[in-house]
């Protein structure tokens, strides 16, 4: 079994089967590489949120800066706090599409509820992960198709007008998966990262360990968080938005007196 850090390719697994836990970014273009190097994917999806690579001639980037919904603040666009976007940037980027996935033979499993007896008991997520993901590419087609227009746009291109695919039957939800007959030899585990404050001896955090912070801001005079998801907008843990968040920490250290216990903005 491998961590999503460790892989770099296909052939530094061995022979079989691949299960990939994890439909993130990661998790996807791991599943997809090892499915085009023909190995048999098991891929368990959580989250899926289907986004478009290009629309209408346009990388989703463009179309996330002028929709305001790179830089709005979270609190103005709720429905997006949530949302985790996959696209990859290989062989000159394209989409990402499960159930493309798997009507080209990767088989789709729900998340991963737990092992018992080399028999991996699965969550019947799966049509409701995939039932999401087709809404809110709906809500953003729509919302691109508005924006292009009132700006004069040619109209999609017919793939772009597609309809989702139906799931095959291999990847109807199931509640089992026997590793050892589905021949199963690695599993490399995409589901993600948390973040780890164990270190930090300040009383910063919620119960649960969340920082608490206005746009990185803290109450206790000199502390700062930078580069958290979601810390005031979609795009605050990129390269895109952190310098945003960045400056306003900037103007508040420059117009703020601290104590070393708390800040006054002068």
């Amino acid at each position: 079994m491998d961590h999503g850090r460790d892989y770099r390719n296909p052939d530094q697994l061995p022979p079989g089967s691949v299960l990939v836990v994890g439909s993130g970014a990661s998790g996807c273009q791991i599943a997809e590489e090892l499915h085009q190097a023909g190995r048999k994917v098991y891929l368990s999806v959580g989250q899926f949120h289907k986004t478009p690579r290009r629309y209408r001639g346009r990388d989703i980037y463009w179309w996330f800066e002028v929709l305001g919904i790179w830089h709005r603040p979270l609190e103005l666009q709720p429905e997006v706090r949530n949302i985790r976007f996959v696209v990859t940037g290989a062989g000159g980027g394209h989409d990402i599409d499960l159930r493309r996935f798997a009507a080209a033979g990767m088989t789709l499993i729900g998340r991963l509820r737990g092992l018992a007896n080399d028999r991996l008991l699965i969550a019947p997520n799966l049509e409701d992960s995939l039932a999401q993901g087709d809404a809110w590419f709906a809500s953003l087609k729509s919302k691109m198709d508005e924006y292009a227009q009132k700006n004069g746009m040619g109209p999609p291109e017919c793939s772009e007008t597609n309809e989702p695919v139906p799931l095959p039957a291999w990847s109807r939800p199931v509640s089992e998966l026997d590793l050892r007959d589905a021949g199963v030899s690695s599993v490399v585990w995409s589901s993600g990262f948390r973040v780890d404050f164990g270190w930090v001896r300040i009383p910063v955090f919620t119960d649960a360990g969340d920082p608490l912070h206005r746009r990185g801001v803290t109450n206790r005079g000199g502390v700062y968080f930078l580069g958290l998801r979601r810390t005031y907008a979609v795009s605050s843990a990129l390269l895109a938005g952190v310098g945003n968040d960045g400056a306003f920490i900037a103007e508040h250290i420059s117009t703020s007196r601290c104590d070393g216990r708390t800040c006054a903005e002068t």
